[in-house]
Formats: C-alpha cells, sequence, structure tokens
C-alpha cells in the first residue's frame, strides 16, 4: 500500500461514534502540530 501524496486539507476532520455512545479520538501521525 502506498502513501497518499494529496495535500493536508484544512478545516476537514471526521467523528466516529458508536451505538453505545463510544467515540473514536485520534490524530494524523503524518502531520505533527495538525491537532
Amino acid at each position: 500500500m502506498s502513501g497518499d501524496n494529496r495535500p493536508y486539507r484544512l478545516g476537514v476532520g471526521i467523528l466516529l461514534f458508536n451505538a453505545r455512545g463510544e467515540v473514536f479520538v485520534g490524530m494524523r501521525a503524518d502531520t505533527p502540530g495538525a491537532w
């Protein structure tokens, strides 16, 4: 699998949660300081 060479898009995000109300919290590993 190769990396994605597209530029980082500011202001784009995702929120993932399940039926139990649990929320996935993550951060970009390839862009230091993105959060």
